[in-house]
């Protein structure tokens, strides 16, 4: 079911590993200070979350908690990895996918595209 505040499907766009929630906050200008701020300045932010990845990969990927899900606080959008077999590059990677997820997001406060959908008048 699409987000009426958000019609772009960005974790369609983004693969498996994006999630978007609703956000808190639509100020046009709060988006852009997430986008300068250091990765450890973002991590300070989030929530992280590890879990047991499912899929193919036997008793290394069943046995440790490598997936990374992070979650912007202020936000709400939550961006996951699961790839790799190491913890550090999942949320290397988890927190590349929130820049962009938020990044996206901050492109569509200013520049809201509406779409119409299938079979709609």
């Amino acid at each position: 079911m699409a987000n009426p505040s958000f019609p772009i499907s960005l974790s369609s766009a983004l693969g498996s590993g994006a999630v978007v929630a609703q956000p808190s906050r639509t100020d046009k200008s709060g988006w852009d200070d997430y986008l300068g701020m250091s990765d450890d300045e973002l991590m300070g932010q989030c929530e992280m979350g590890t879990f047991k990845a499912s899929g193919p990969g036997g008793q290394h990927r069943n046995k440790r908690e490598s997936a990374v899900r992070l979650r912007h606080r202020p936000t709400g959008i939550i961006a996951q990895a699961v790839e790799d077999r190491s913890q550090h590059k999942n949320r290397a990677s988890a927190l590349s996918r929130l820049r962009t997820l938020i990044a996206l997001k901050a492109l569509w406060v200013r520049n809201p595209i509406t779409y119409k959908l299938k079979g709609t008048a």
